[in-house]
């Protein structure tokens, strides 16, 4: 069973960096090894007579990459073709936006600020005893990285902490983020700040999970029927960033036994940001 590829974006395997087995697709990191374009069973075996008598149900796991110098927006991704009468494929995801907390405990604070960075890159929020003006300092200070665009700051307030949820939505959603780090804390008097992690964004810059058999299918993952129309969506990869899908082939009971049997999918992206 084959998949075409296109050259102006990669499309690798995963099972691991030096993996070239389709057949052990089966997830974790991605291969080294491109997915061979227009070559019979370059992602997906022959389904046997005695699985298209029964029905069979398998899946596979590529990587997918942008190796240009610059980022690609409104990403897109779906099943063009399928041959009539044969299995059906279907794409799936692991959709999650990251979401980070700071916690700070109230000790009577009347003024100051404190300095987190952003994957090496530092920025001041400064405090105001109006804790929604103090949110939307915060976020404003966050969103003028050069690297990040549409995070939103929701604050909680209690007697004894102010907590400061941080979510990467939009053009930030759907991938992992690094996390923030304290870089100094100025804030008068000086109280604590804490840090976590309360999800990691999915699935661009993740390792997909491994399921060992073909036949597992993948947790978390929710598989979609793609069209042009309805297609597996990112916002935007960057340069570098990996991108992984799932692949459900799902052969039903006494479906004809299809020699070369297959699918296409289709890739689609702006060289522009979309306007705010």
């Amino acid at each position: 069973m084959a998949i075409t590829t296109y050259s102006d974006i990669s499309f690798v395997l995963s099972g691991g960096t030096s993996n070239i087995n389709p057949n052990a697709a089966l997830g974790g990191e991605p291969s080294s090894y491109p997915i061979v374009d227009s070559m019979v069973n370059n992602l997906f075996n022959d389904v046997t007579p005695s699985q298209s008598q029964e029905g069979y149900e398998d899946y596979r796991c590529f990587y997918v990459f942008n190796d240009g110098p610059t980022t690609v927006y409104e990403v897109k991704i779906w099943v063009a073709s399928e041959y009539a009468g044969g299995a059906s494929v279907q794409l799936g995801i692991d959709y999650k936006n990251e979401l980070q907390r700071i916690t700070i405990g109230n000790v009577g604070i009347t003024g100051g600020s404190f300095t987190l960075s952003y994957n090496g890159t530092s920025f001041i929020v400064n405090y105001d005893p109006d804790i929604g003006v103090w949110a939307t300092n915060f976020q404003t200070a966050i969103n003028n990285l050069l690297a990040l665009n549409d995070v939103q700051i929701i604050v909680q307030y209690s007697s004894d902490s102010t907590l400061f949820d941080v979510s990467f939505t939009g053009r930030d959603g759907k991938r992992w983020h690094p996390a923030l780090a304290i870089v100094s804390n100025n804030l008068i008097p000086e109280t604590t700040i804490g840090l976590s992690i309360l999800q990691v964004g999915s699935p661009i810059n993740t390792s997909a999970v491994e399921i060992g058999a073909e036949t597992n299918p993948p947790g978390g993952v929710v598989f979609y029927e793609t069209t042009e129309t309805s297609p597996i969506y990112v916002p935007r990869l960057d340069p570098e960033d990996e991108l992984p899908i799932w692949v459900k082939r799902t052969t039903l009971e006494n479906t004809e036994s299809i020699a070369e049997d297959g699918f296409t999918f289709r890739f689609s992206a702006e060289s522009l940001a979309p306007l705010s």
